[in-house]
């Protein structure tokens, strides 16, 4: 049986029986499209001839083709395991050879997040300098307000914004709805983003399922283009290092936590489904925590 049929079929279980999102669904057919290069190079034509040798092979293939660091290797092992697996339970195999290859170890970098002074630049910039100033300055302060994911913020719509309780209904991985609470500095910026300058980009679309941020062309954000927005800003701020929207995601964590937030209501704000994941926060908090212990502790 073809292997791209395969592909294709297991691409369809994620997307619809496990209601992974187009994106995650997408990364996983682009680590086996590498996978499937891999087999054609060495005339493996069946998965079945698969084996531990075989599977180390593919690994140094993807360090010296694609220059994969062990985190990536070890996203497209994942990867294979989890398309082994779903080839298990369809009957087109009865082992999964990719359990046996032990994932790479590497330390786990530390978030990185911005400092209150870069904060303070982003949050303050004059964004009524350029047409668009006020949508990206919406799109700033959302993200640190709700410490949402980039692909949460641009699938977002205006109904999914209750300005009267000042909740948002995000939609995260897996298709698995969460409420986070949106500040009065950033409600009121996206409510007057959402009056005066996105009827100017598509008029009389202001309506619940409309998208709610738009390119000047009026068509929707993607992934990319907040990442570049937010960038830009960065740049302009005068702040040297990269900034993602990621970083504003990490800055919100860190904020919460060092103001004294709770490590679960923190979990759920973020949308973790495992607790592991928020504890790396706590890594970067810890001069705060120095600080405390010198102030508090009588033996210090």
């Amino acid at each position: 049986m073809d292997i791209e049929f395969l592909i294709n079929n297991f691409i369809v279980h994620l997307t619809f029986q496990k209601n992974f999102s187009p994106h995650t669904a997408e990364a996983y057919r682009r680590d086996l499209a590498q996978f499937k290069e891999f087999l054609s190079i060495n005339d493996i034509s069946w998965v079945s001839d698969m084996d531990n040798i075989t599977g180390r092979k593919f690994i140094i293939f993807l360090e010296q083709k694609y220059g994969n660091n062990h985190r990536s290797i070890n996203r497209k092992i994942s990867t294979l395991r989890s398309f082994w697996k779903f080839l298990q339970y369809s009957g087109h195999q009865k082992s999964n050879p990719w359990k046996k290859i032990s994932l790479a170890k590497f330390l786990h970098k530390l978030p990185s997040h911005l400092l209150p002074e870069e904060l303070e630049k982003m949050l303050s910039y004059d964004f009524s300098t350029y047409k668009l100033g006020l949508r990206d300055q919406a799109i700033v302060e959302l993200l640190f307000a709700t410490g949402i994911r980039v692909s949460e913020l641009f699938t977002l719509k205006i109904g999914d914004i209750d300005f009267h309780k000042n909740e948002v209904l995000v939609t995260g991985k897996g298709s698995k709805e969460r409420i986070v609470i949106i500040g009065k500095k950033a409600k009121k910026i996206v409510m007057d983003y959402i009056n005066h300058v996105r009827p100017e980009l598509v008029p009389k679309l202001n309506h619940r399922n409309a998208t709610l941020f738009l390119s000047y062309k009026g068509t929707n954000l993607t992934q990319r283009s907040v990442q570049r927005i937010i960038k830009d800003i960065a740049l302009k701020c005068g702040i040297s290092k990269l900034i993602t929207p990621h970083t504003l995601r990490h800055t919100f964590a860190t904020e919460l936590l060092d103001g004294g937030a709770d490590l679960r209501a923190v979990q759920e704000l973020l949308g973790h489904s495992s607790l592991s994941t928020t504890q790396i926060y706590t890594h970067v908090t810890k001069d705060k925590l120095r600080k405390v212990y010198l102030q508090a502790h009588p033996r210090a």
